[in-house]
């Protein structure tokens, strides 16, 4: 259920919600991309799709909560992308 949370991308959100964003917005950036690859590369490959969908729920709620440290005009900026990816992703399973 952690698989996405285990990233080089959240260690650099934890960071920057502890730290500061300024220091890791380069870093976010580049890391971003593998995220969404392994998004799009599990759900696409894992045969237990409920694991798959709860992997994403779960993913959600810990970049919502991330928000609360990074402010909030920040966390616009640097997790709407990868919110819009899971919300779209779970989406997905209900067609």
């Amino acid at each position: 259920m952690k698989r996405f949370t285990l990233t080089e991308f959240f260690l650099a959100l934890q960071e920057a919600s502890q730290n500061g964003i300024e220091n890791n917005t380069g870093k976010l950036k580049d890391e971003y991309d593998k995220f969404a690859s392994l998004v799009f590369s599990e759900s696409m490959n894992d045969a237990d799709k409920s694991a798959i969908h709860d992997a994403l729920v779960y993913t959600g709620v810990e970049l919502e909560f991330l928000t609360s440290g990074i402010g909030k005009k920040n966390a616009a900026f640097i997790l709407k992308k990868p919110l819009n990816l899971l919300k779209s992703k779970l989406n997905g399973w209900k067609s």
